[in-house]
């Protein structure tokens, strides 16, 4: 599947899930493509990196500062104030093979 498809964010949280806190989002369209993509860190509380990880805290703080910039740029492009109000919002997702290569908030459409 090639192409760019039109779709909708069908749920978007801030949390955690399976040992890492981020953004997940899940998008999807009437024609069946659907995608789950993050933009998550191991969880700060709960692990530390020690000589077997190839991160540092420092790292992950640098993460942790670009998916606060995401979510805001994704609220702005949305015009919403709130991260629950992503939900439904038209996206134009672009695919290589059945690999999701980007996606965008269609702001010319909101």
């Amino acid at each position: 599947m090639d192409g760019k498809f039109l779709g909708k964010i069908k749920d978007i949280y801030f949390g955690m899930n399976e040992g890492q806190t981020g953004l997940f989002i899940s998008l999807g369209s009437s024609s069946g493509v659907g995608t789950f993509t993050s933009n998550s860190v191991w969880d700060p509380i709960d692990i530390e990196p020690d000589e077997n990880h190839k991160w540092t805290n420092k790292d992950r703080d640098k993460r942790i500062a670009e998916i606060f910039k995401r979510m805001s740029r994704l609220m702005h492009d949305a015009k919403v104030k709130k991260l629950d109000d992503l939900k439904n919002i038209p996206v134009e997702m672009t695919f290589e093979g059945n690999i999701l290569k980007e996606w965008r908030i269609l702001a010319e459409v909101i």
